[in-house]
């Protein structure tokens, strides 16, 4: 779901551009630009006056609020900063469009909570909205964003879902960045080992009898996912938002025409999330952005 406007890796001419967006990283200058960026359109001339997340000292502990929550977040961390500048709300959107009262929801990759909590707030006392974040300071900091907003329908699970049960490698990508981390087949000696589970496993022992939507978010992962998550979506039927970046897939062994063709095999219909266009499985023509939703045919639907 990452949408921003400035590099990971500034050049030489985002490095220019921070000399002067150093002014905004402090005191009522930055506070002014950040409420402007929340209330201005992708591509507005005030993005480019938005310092990167790498010119805040770390940590900058701010308070933010968004989609009716309230963060704690620290924006020399590249996902906080992403959410104190508005930058997560245009895939967000199409998300929570997904959403109805009483949805039962898993969010896989539920970061620091900047998805699961206004998916709670749509889902209602009805839902429920399971979290799964296996890096243990980013659970830290999303069951802490969890409590701040004080809803009783999250349930939080420390934990990576793959295709197996048992323990994997996560691999802590760029610093600042808890968003780049992975799961990766080999392990390196800084490698954290965390617990997995199949979404099948977790369904069964869970005793879940409705499931709405999968939100799969999970830095390539994804394809692992969902094989360990093919009874339930027989069974259940949901709606599926799935981040789909080729480069990431490709990490893991898979890639974006191995997840479209899986999809696809399910007897789903694929769409681009920003732009709703349709998109072809067998040739990904369609897909512009970094995210589908996935739907199942009409005539298979069970209601929601």
């Amino acid at each position: 779901m990452t949408q921003f406007p400035v590099s990971l890796r500034p050049g030489t001419a985002t490095r220019l551009a921070d000399f002067f967006r150093a002014a905004f990283t402090c005191g009522p200058l930055e506070r002014l630009l950040a409420k402007a960026a929340r209330g201005s359109p992708k591509g507005a001339w005030i993005h480019h006056l938005v310092p990167g997340h790498r010119l805040f000292r770390s940590p900058s502990p701010r308070t933010a609020s968004a989609h009716g929550s309230v963060f704690k977040l620290d924006i020399s961390n590249f996902e906080d900063w992403m959410l104190y500048y508005g930058y997560w709300d245009s895939p967000l959107d199409s998300l929570l469009g997904l959403i109805r009262p009483g949805h039962v929801i898993m969010d896989i990759g539920c970061n620091i909570g900047a998805t699961i909590l206004p998916m709670a707030r749509l889902a209602g006392e009805t839902g429920l909205v399971y979290g799964f974040e296996p890096d243990p300071d980013t659970m830290k900091n999303c069951a802490r964003n969890v409590s701040l907003n004080d809803l009783k329908n999250i349930r939080l699970h420390a934990m990576a879902l793959s295709d197996l049960e048992g323990t994997a490698a996560l691999r802590r990508g760029e610093p600042r960045n808890p968003a780049a981390n992975r799961i990766v087949a080999e392990a390196a000696p800084d490698d954290i080992a965390v617990d997995t589970t199949t979404l099948d496993s977790f369904v069964e022992s869970a005793g879940l009898e409705r499931l709405n939507l999968l939100k799969i978010d999970v830095e390539g992962h994804e394809a692992r996912v969902l094989r360990g998550a093919a009874k339930a979506i027989r069974r259940f039927q949901p709606d599926m938002f799935i981040e789909a970046i080729d480069s990431h897939l490709n990490s893991s062994g898979s890639s974006r025409m191995e997840l479209l063709g899986m999809i696809a095999g399910m007897d789903y219909r694929i769409a681009d999330a920003a732009s709703g266009q349709s998109v072809d499985p067998t040739t990904g023509a369609g897909l512009t952005g970094s995210d589908i939703i996935a739907r199942p045919a009409a005539s298979r639907r069970h209601p929601a």
